[in-house]
């Protein structure tokens, strides 16, 4: 973020009233952090994608995010999606509301299967997340630490054995936020 800008990410999008910036001085270090500011409006969306090598199959995340206002309740606010294509895998957030970080990924009918990591998150709090998804279908594996304590580690099923790209900020439309993000560090291996 010191850069100022978003140059090593892929993709850079913001639609409707969305906002995506550089933010002074609030940073875990350094000078600045990222921001993303979306609203609930039908067409607001911004986030940051990273596409990762072909042939990926393990991925680390790590950073600092803090979320200052709340969502809608039936919403979350993401921290770490990664996907295979269009289609997402495994992610790590914070549901909006009872502030619980969850992860999320799909069993192999596709249904949705979420794990409560037993903490919650208090608005206005930096919170490092460290997410690890090792993806082998049905011998994946998938490491979430919080604040330097890790809080789930499990073999998993996953629908694929690749990963392609690494999104941070709203998935979808109308997934209103508030979050600023700093010194993100992602590791393909």
């Amino acid at each position: 973020m010191e850069s100022g800008g978003f140059g090593t990410w892929s993709t850079v999008t913001i639609e409707g009233d969305a906002k995506l910036g550089v933010a002074w001085p609030d940073a875990i270090t350094g000078t600045c952090a990222g921001r993303f500011q979306i609203t609930s409006t039908a067409t607001s969306r911004a986030n940051l994608t990273r596409a990762l090598p072909a042939g990926t199959t393990d991925v680390w995340a790590d950073g600092w995010f803090r979320v200052d206002d709340e969502g809608q309740s039936n919403s979350n606010v993401g921290f770490f999606r990664y996907f295979d294509g269009s289609s997402r895998i495994a992610d790590i957030y914070r549901q909006n509301v009872s502030s619980g970080i969850w992860i999320r990924t799909t069993d192999s009918r596709g249904s949705n299967v979420y794990t409560p990591l037993g903490i919650d998150i208090p608005l206005g709090r930096w919170t490092h997340v460290r997410f690890h998804v090792r993806a082998a279908g049905s011998a994946s594996t998938i490491e979430a630490w919080i604040d330097g304590t890790k809080r789930y580690g499990a073999t998993v099923w996953l629908p694929t054995s690749r990963l392609t790209n690494v999104l941070l900020g709203s998935e979808h439309q109308s997934q209103k936020m508030d979050l600023r993000f700093d010194d993100i560090v992602l590791e393909a291996g």
